[in-house]
């Protein structure tokens, strides 16, 4: 039942893109945060049969899954994270696999690169103890050769904004998110950049 509601928001999704979009095909990223594995008790034929029906449901647009299976154990992590990237593989699924929430620590990301389980890695200012190492771990997984996202905190006003743009200048990711709703974003951005207004 879960998974089949799951379905109707990525299909909702898809519906609210085309509405938007005419000509691109924005990848639609959907941050499961280890139900998947919870609700198959990490059966993996029965993890891909709900990954093959939400890749369905968003076609023809690109779909990633964040932490779609989670295991306290880094090790553990990455076992099943390379394991279910290799019957994606096999199936001939085109679904990216992103991680969030064990990327917390320099030494998490390099193997994580290495296992060949993941396609990108989203690092959450708030989960890292300073922002150097969240600049240097930005370093390490673009030397691994991975597409990084930097999650921002919600909730920032002007003065915390330009902080957290200077900081992604000097992290550099591939996409940079920023939680909270469309018009939070779109007040914080106006303020931005139109301060008379």
């Amino acid at each position: 039942e879960n998974n089949v509601h799951l379905q109707q928001y990525a299909r909702q999704l898809k519906e609210w893109l085309a509405q938007v979009t005419t000509t691109t095909r924005p990848q639609i990223y959907l941050d499961v945060r280890g139900s998947l594995g919870q609700l198959y008790n990490n059966n993996i034929g029965k993890i891909l049969g709900a990954i093959f029906g939400l890749e369905y449901a968003t076609k023809p647009y690109p779909l990633a899954l964040v932490d779609p299976i989670f295991d306290e154990d880094p090790l553990g992590q990455r076992k099943r994270l390379s394991n279910l990237k290799q019957y994606l593989g096999f199936r001939k699924l085109k679904t990216e696999i992103w991680v969030r929430q064990t990327v917390k620590g320099l030494d998490e990301i390099e193997p994580l690169a290495q296992s060949g389980g993941v396609d990108g890695l989203q690092i959450d200012v708030l989960q890292w103890e300073t922002l150097a190492k969240v600049i240097e771990g930005m370093q390490i997984g673009r030397a691994a050769g991975l597409p990084l996202t930097l999650i921002l905190p919600p909730h920032i006003g002007p003065q915390e904004a330009t902080f957290f743009y200077e900081l992604a200048a000097a992290a550099q990711p591939n996409y940079l998110l920023l939680r909270g709703s469309i018009p939070q974003i779109y007040n914080l951005f106006k303020r931005q950049h139109h301060p008379a207004d």
